[in-house]
């Protein structure tokens, strides 16, 4: 399963490769700090999982999912936050969230969803 990742923080990036490096069968294709980088990135590589934080610096993951809808239909969407609040909820279900996680208590969580979906995609081919 072939998944990206997008967050504006360097040691989160990181940290979030590490983790998904640990899931079997997850293929990171790469990775992304803005908006701009993450949209061209995803029309390039199509990836099966996006993994993406709400806050990219002076934009949002929410911007970005509105200028890749296009390509959001064949992905999968991850959104993280540091407080899953109901406002964000709401709006990660208008624009066809799959799933919303907390950065700071959601990880194992996180974890278990790639390792099912990457299980899942493995037995699909």
């Amino acid at each position: 399963m072939r998944l990206f990742l997008v967050d504006d923080s360097h040691v989160v990036r990181k940290r979030l490769l590490e983790l998904s490096n640990q899931v079997p069968g997850v293929e990171v294709v790469g990775t992304a700090a803005n908006v701009a980088e993450a949209a061209a990135a995803l029309y390039l590589y199509r990836p099966d999982v996006l993994l993406l934080d709400i806050h990219l610096g002076e934009r949002t993951g929410f911007d970005l999912l509105t200028v890749v809808s296009d390509v959001m239909r064949e992905m999968q969407v991850m959104l993280l936050t540091s407080g899953a609040v109901d406002s964000y909820r709401k709006a990660a279900a208008r624009l066809g969230v799959n799933y919303l996680f907390d950065k700071h208590k959601d990880i194992p969580l996180l974890q278990q969803v790639l390792s099912e979906m990457a299980a899942a995609s493995r037995r699909d081919q």
